[in-house]
């Protein structure tokens, strides 16, 4: 057994794992956070040479490497990508002990099916496709700083400015501040208040839409991994 080649197998499996989270569940991660992650689960190997219980290593191992890829933003957010760490992983692993391939030189042939078996599971999977279809990257600036958020495209957003007439996006992030806002007035079946907001340009998944206003909310969007609600009228 060679321990580079396996540390290097190793790596780039736990980087299509992670990968494949990333796509699937539409983190937008920055790649690099992927490959750090990566490194954390190529660890693993250590368990060649010393004596500790494996399994809960293993479970160890796993949330640090979520956290360190994705970050912990809540506990349903990080319930989600362990879990689909866990599935994928199960996914790969079963298909590859089907056709019996050992550890030794072929196993590139797992770096091989490991994409096309995703890439079958989720381009058949149309409860996932119809779920993505809702979710969106959402990139602006102001105040001379760029912000990149994960959006979802909420039917139950109809607000719209009473100035303008124009729809508006919401926006959940603690901490942000806004320059001389224009508060707007929302109503829902237990509350009637107003939401501080800004007007600026916007990239919804790199397609540029000028003049949007953007509402604070200080409610947390519950949607894993979401901090705007997108208005189907910006569309």
């Amino acid at each position: 057994m060679y321990i580079d080649l396996l540390f290097i197998i190793n790596y780039l499996f736990d980087l299509l794992i992670l990968q494949t989270i990333n796509v699937t569940l539409k983190r937008n991660i920055n790649f690099k956070r992927l490959l750090l992650g990566s490194l954390v689960g190529s660890l693993s190997i250590i368990i060649l040479f010393i004596n500790i219980n494996i399994l809960i290593f293993k479970l160890f191992l796993s949330f640090i490497i979520i956290i360190v890829s994705f970050g912990y933003k809540d506990h349903i957010y990080f319930l989600k990508n362990i879990l689909y760490f866990y599935f994928i992983s199960i996914l790969l692993g079963g298909f590859i002990y089907y056709l019996k391939v050992e550890f030794n030189i072929n196993s590139i042939i797992k770096l091989l099916l490991g994409p096309i078996i995703i890439y079958i599971f989720l381009s058949n999977n149309k409860d996932i496709k119809r779920i993505n279809s809702f979710y969106y990257n959402v990139s602006f600036k102001y105040n001379n700083k760029i912000y990149n958020y994960n959006a979802y495209l909420d039917s139950g957003n109809t607000l719209t400015s009473p100035y303008s007439n124009k729809p508006v996006i919401i926006l959940y992030a603690k901490n942000f501040k806004i320059n001389n806002p224009l508060f707007i007035p929302y109503h829902t079946v237990n509350y009637n208040g107003l939401l501080k907001s800004f007007k600026t340009d916007i990239y919804i998944n790199n397609k540029l839409y000028k003049n949007i206003i953007i509402a604070l909310s200080n409610n947390k969007i519950n949607i894993d991994g979401v901090n705007i609600l997108l208005n189907k009228d910006i569309f």
